[in-house]
């Protein structure tokens, strides 16, 4: 047998260090979950209390999801997963849904949250959730690590116009924070490096928060840099070129069941829930029910091609449709249902709801024949959202099939 050779014993304890305090990342938030429910139900019939638990339930399930989709980007960079998607969009709009998702969050801190935009009203191509992330991370980083009546402030600006029509724009995040070291500023990047732990400092983080962002900003051609003192705070300032979208009709033209503005609400629409995990179809027929939805569930693919040929067209609204299931996953499920010889087999709207959060998951799903995907842990907002959304887009579809029959007839 071969003696261990430093590298290796190097790699080995560095997984061992990882796998540590990854576990007690995890662990952490985990222990609130279970004990603030704990409390909640023994006090369920005091409001105030049971708010106050049931807050700190959601805070630390955030916790745990921010973990988990660190650890899948870091995997999914890793192996070459990560691929760009880039579509027509505006920064300014970017940057104000990254904004607004970070105001409660300052607010509950007591932080004064500034921006300062000054960017060009040109569309430019890029890939919206890359760019969205990378903006997210430094945000998400400075109110972590600022205290209470502390200040953070975003501004962004255009920097240059090159002959190739690309357009190149500063975005800098800035906080009065606790500020890092230099020591730490020199490994800041690498994957799973922390200043601190969490059992010191209080943060629950992977250390992947920056090694994530500054692979992202390679990926697109950007650039980072940092000023940082200890107690006083830190500042990045990254850099992107983004191509000018000089055609103002290069995007593309909406699909048939493109989700359309709700103006009404629609409710006792039946909808068939397809997910072969009891607790998962308990929490999404609660919901749906309470927003006035009609529900019904079956627990495979299966089981969903099978009600969907017992009922006449027109019976269901929608299809909420989980992957992975034991005897016909959802993909499958939604490649017969097109595949049927009826008139509502091809329009009939039918969204992913699954924990496979992937890219290339999400890409299987719109090629498989459905029309959006919505990743578990799912927000009750935007579930409800896109569910009264492409209801509305059959309605809307519908309404003008029938118009242009009649058309035909007169």
């Amino acid at each position: 047998m071969n003696p261990e050779s430093a590298k290796e014993k190097q790699a080995r304890e560095i997984k061992a260090a990882f796998l540590f305090n990854i576990s007690h990342d995890i662990l952490t938030p985990l222990n609130a979950i279970m004990g603030f429910t704990d409390l909640a139900r023994r006090h369920i019939n005091e409001p105030e209390l049971l708010n106050e638990y049931l807050a700190k339930v959601e805070e630390s399930g955030q916790q745990m999801l921010t973990l988990v989709n660190d650890l899948l980007d870091m995997s999914k960079i890793t192996y070459g997963k990560m691929q760009m998607r880039m579509s027509v969009c505006n920064l300014e709009e970017q940057l104000s849904v990254v904004l607004h998702s970070f105001k409660l969050k300052a607010a509950k801190k007591n932080i004064l949250l500034e921006s300062e935009i000054n960017l060009p009203p040109e569309k430019v191509y890029t890939d919206e959730v890359t760019f969205q992330k990378i903006i997210w991370s430094l945000l998400d980083n400075a109110i972590k690590f600022t205290p209470k009546d502390g200040h953070v402030k975003i501004s962004a600006r255009k920097k240059k116009v090159s002959d190739s029509g690309y357009l190149r724009c500063e975005f800098v995040v800035e906080d009065n924070g606790i500020g890092m070291t230099k020591e730490f500023m020199e490994r800041m990047y690498d994957t799973f490096e922390r200043e601190e732990t969490s059992t010191k400092n209080g943060y629950i983080s992977a250390g992947l928060g920056l090694s994530i962002t500054k692979k992202l900003l390679d990926a697109m051609g950007g650039s980072i840099d940092v000023e940082s003192e200890k107690g006083k705070g830190t500042k990045f300032t990254v850099g992107m070129p983004f191509k000018i979208v000089r055609d103002e009709h290069a995007e593309y033209a909406p699909a048939i069941l493109e989700p359309l503005p709700v103006s009404e609400n629609h409710y006792n629409h039946r909808i068939l829930l397809v997910d072969d995990i009891e607790i998962n179809r308990l929490l999404a027929e609660t919901i749906l029910q309470e927003s006035g939805f009609s529900v019904e569930t079956v627990a495979d693919g299966c089981e969903a091609v099978e009600v969907f040929i017992q009922h006449p067209p027109g019976y269901y609204d929608l299809v909420l449709m989980d992957i992975q299931m034991p005897i016909m996953n959802g993909y499958e499920a939604t490649r017969a249902i097109r595949s049927l010889d009826r008139p509502d087999a091809k329009i009939l709207p039918i969204l992913a709801l699954s924990a496979n959060s992937r890219d290339e998951d999400k890409k299987m799903s719109i090629e498989s024949g459905m029309n959006y995907h919505i990743a578990k842990p799912f927000d009750v907002v935007q579930l409800i959202d896109a569910v009264h959304k492409y209801i509305a887009a059959r309605k809307s579809y519908n309404q003008a099939v029938k118009e242009n029959s009649n058309t035909k007839t007169d």
